[in-house]
């Protein structure tokens, strides 16, 4: 990184000689690229926040959010702890930024290796409501362990942002647990049911 920094420094030092010392073409093309380094990173930042909310280049927005990362993108939108009696969980939940959004159970107990839970036990349902109107409905397929600074757990569902759901609108959500929870709970002790972002990579 700070051989970088030396060598974009290098490079504008030398556009600014080229620009002081020559005339014609030369002088205009060394000015047009100062210029446009200078602006160029003014500008990502003025559409950072635009683009990570979708408003504009969805695929900008995604790539924003590894360099310019919010404070609050990893967050969960809803986090609850789960009763082994209780198998239906409903929240109301507003999307801030675009890309991949994770259902996942985290582990209150950090020393449960999700690689070797029995990731079949459980599955969910996640269903997304617009007032009254169904606009999401999804089902855990493929159920993947993670383990991480943000805890470890099993993912169960990903959606994405705005493809499938809008962002900065309050929507009504619907988590569904199926299987035997309180074996799981037995098992592996007390866990949280979460929505957060999900990694875009």
């Amino acid at each position: 990184m700070i051989a970088l920094a030396l060598l974009l420094i290098l490079f504008i030092t030398a556009l600014i000689l080229v620009a002081v010392k020559t005339k014609g073409v030369v002088k205009w093309i060394a000015v047009a690229m100062l210029i446009l380094i200078l602006i160029t990173p003014i500008v990502l930042a003025v559409l950072v926040k635009p683009a990570q909310k979708g408003l504009i280049c969805s695929t900008f927005g995604k790539i924003s959010l590894l360099f310019s990362e919010p404070k609050d993108l990893w967050v969960p939108l809803v986090a609850e702890v789960i009763d082994p009696l209780k198998p239906t969980y409903e929240f109301n939940i507003t999307h801030k930024y675009i890309g991949s959004h994770v259902v996942k159970i985290v582990f209150s107990d950090k020393e449960v290796d999700p690689w070797e839970t029995k990731t079949d036990d459980l599955s969910l349902t996640i269903t997304f409501y617009r007032d009254s109107e169904k606009i999401l409905s999804k089902d855990s397929s493929f159920v993947g362990g993670f383990k991480g600074l943000r805890g470890s757990g099993l993912t169960y569902i990903n959606y994405y942002l705005p493809e499938e759901l809008p962002i900065d609108e309050q929507l009504k959500v619907i988590i569904e647990i199926k299987g035997n929870l309180e074996k799981f709970n037995n098992q592996y002790g007390s866990a949280e049911i979460q929505i957060s972002k999900g990694s875009d990579l």
